[in-house]
């Protein structure tokens, strides 16, 4: 093991048969080794499983121009002899990508649920996950392995519980309709709306509108806005009128019903007293309100 020490600041120890660069700052920030990438490995149990190639290839071109900033975590692989992924798969891939022949690893022994359990809050962090549902699912093996609630969840992100049940939201639609918006890279307000749809069938017909583009999140939510209201409509027996009062409520009672009404009424009165009615015709409705309450 060969080792030196460069400016006082930092010491780096050669292992020239395990191809590592053992680099230690003496400002007390740690230490961690450049190692092969050949002898580095994602871990198969990875929660992630999507990397966008357009992202990838984007941090690529900024490592060839600086580096790997940040040091991947790995752990011996005695299987390979190599070194196994705990967290850092992206920038690993990213690396090869840019060509490089060794990158920054902290070396780490941790058992199988630590492991998982770095890489769960490490993806959930980030915001590029594929969304919306790698995500969501990545949320509830850690709700399920973990015994943790929905507030742990937020806790350990820095989000509002009410946004980690949005996030879970989107896997009430079946496992078809998710992977067909996974694969059109739906945005999650999207497929939180489609998931609000309590009838799968009809998840699926607006998943296929969806992907075709004939519809946008902003469509459905006016969709789901004009099929929410419940009308009451009362036609007059010449008629001569329709009188329509529509209700966000599926369940609307007679004393609701008479409330609205009533002020319905009160606003025609008051537009009257500004003129925009004749009296007589004033007196008619306040008759005809009166005489059947």
């Amino acid at each position: 093991m060969d080792k030196r020490k460069i400016g006082g600041l930092v010491r780096l120890s050669l292992d020239k048969a395990k191809g590592e660069v053992e680099i230690s700052d003496t400002r007390g920030r740690g230490a961690y080794s450049e190692i092969a990438v050949e002898k580095i490995h994602p871990d198969p149990e990875q929660p992630r499983k999507e990397f966008s190639d357009e992202s990838l290839r984007s941090m690529a071109e900024t490592i060839k121009q600086v580096g790997v900033l940040i040091p991947l975590t790995v752990e011996h692989d005695p299987a390979s002899g190599g070194y196994k992924i705990i967290t850092g798969e992206r920038r690993y891939r990213a690396a090869k990508i840019a060509g490089l022949e060794k990158v920054p690893c902290v070396v780490r022994e941790i058992d199988n649920e630590r492991r998982l359990l770095h890489q769960l809050i490490e993806n959930l962090q980030k915001e590029d996950l594929n969304p919306p549902f790698e995500k969501a699912k990545g949320i509830q093996l850690l709700m399920h392995r973990f015994n943790y609630t929905q507030r742990d969840v937020a806790r350990a992100l820095g989000k509002k519980e009410s946004t980690i049940s949005e996030d879970l939201s989107v896997l009430k639609s079946p496992e078809d309709v998710q992977q067909k918006l996974l694969r059109a890279e739906v945005p999650k307000r999207t497929a939180v709306l489609i998931a609000a749809e309590k009838d799968p069938k009809k998840q699926r017909e607006l998943a296929e509108r969806v992907v075709k583009q004939e519809v946008t999140s902003e469509d459905i939510r006016r969709e789901k806005r004009k099929n929410s209201l419940n009308p009451f409509v009362y036609e007059s027996e010449d008629g001569r009128f329709t009188v329509t009062v529509e209700f966000r409520k599926t369940k609307v009672t007679m004393k609701v019903l008479l409330g609205a009404l009533g002020e319905a009424y009160k606003s025609v009165k008051r537009s009257s007293q500004r003129g925009w009615w004749g009296e007589d015709r004033e007196e008619n409705y306040e008759s005809h309100f009166n005489e059947n309450p």
